[in-house]
């Protein structure tokens, strides 16, 4: 039997996987639209980022703690990085 409350997250996640096979052409198309995909990309991550730091806002009362921004490793801060490389190493010139 499924827990009481579950049925809006469950929604929410099949909703969020069935737009997975969407978001290639979606930004396919505006790759093409743009002339390139590292520029679709870009714009692509400033709305994720916008989205991101309004969900993060609405849900968590506030703006992330920046007590503690020096502890975690230098490496730790290097996510975004590994999501440019795999869109930039494809790339022919």
């Amino acid at each position: 039997m499924p827990t009481p409350g579950t049925g809006p997250a469950t929604a929410l996640a099949l909703a969020a996987g069935a737009m997975l096979p969407m978001q290639g052409a979606i930004n396919a198309r505006l790759a093409w639209t743009l002339g390139s995909p590292i520029w679709a990309a870009a714009v692509s991550s400033a709305v994720l980022t916008l989205a991101l730091v309004l969900m993060g806002v609405a849900t968590t009362r506030g703006l992330p703690r920046m007590s503690g921004v020096d502890e975690p490793p230098w490496w730790a801060w290097t996510g975004g990085l590994c999501g440019m490389l795999v869109l930039c190493c494809p790339r022919r010139p």
